[in-house]
């Protein structure tokens, strides 16, 4: 008698949820770029790059499961295959806001990048309406040709966000020049860029 009774109010209880949209896929980002700075290394092709971001998930608490940094167009002119065009350069960790980290040296940058305290950018998990204000350290390495390395064009970038049940977003974004990028000594131009 009690499994007679069970299965209709099971049945029961599941129509009364369809059509109802689960909260989380209610859910929505909101990001602001706070800045995006990128600095050339003399001694090798490697651009140190620090995106400072905001963000906030409206109507409910939200899962980032990845974070990916990608070219519109190609970043390497050279090169049909090409990682930043495609689906991207994944970012593995963010890190509580910083201060800016592109004052140093190549070698002071990676050692500190690995001491500081982060976040795993593959399950961060977004607070419903607190703002969650994270800073991504990028290392970004230009293509070697026979006559030297590819410039970087700081203009046309995007990081692209994945998160909760297959939702995207994408936040544009243009470097600046950090200031104490090197200089060419002939015109007094940023050194490593192409305009």
């Amino acid at each position: 008698m009690l499994n007679a009774v069970a299965v209709p109010l099971v049945y029961m209880f599941k129509g009364s949820l369809d059509g109802i949209e689960k909260p989380i896929e209610k859910a929505n980002l909101n990001l602001e770029l706070k800045s995006a700075q990128i600095k050339y290394s003399e001694s090798r092709a490697d651009y140190m790059a620090q995106i400072n971001i905001w963000i906030v998930s409206h109507n409910h608490s939200s899962t980032i499961h990845s974070i990916y940094l990608k070219k519109n167009g190609s970043f390497f002119s050279g090169n049909d295959i090409d990682p930043y065009s495609k689906k991207g350069q994944k970012v593995n960790v963010v890190y509580p806001e910083l201060t800016d980290q592109l004052t140093v040296d190549l070698g002071t940058f990676i050692k500190k990048e690995k001491d500081r305290e982060r976040f795993n950018a593959s399950a961060l998990e977004i607070s419903q309406d607190k703002v969650f204000k994270f800073s991504l350290l990028l290392l970004i390495t230009a293509e070697r040709y026979m006559d030297g390395f590819e410039e970087f064009h700081p203009n046309d970038w995007k990081l692209v966000f994945e998160y909760n049940l297959n939702k995207q977003l994408e936040l544009p974004l243009t470097f600046d020049i950090h200031d104490s990028n090197p200089k060419r000594a002939i015109k007094w131009e940023p050194e490593g860029f192409s305009k």
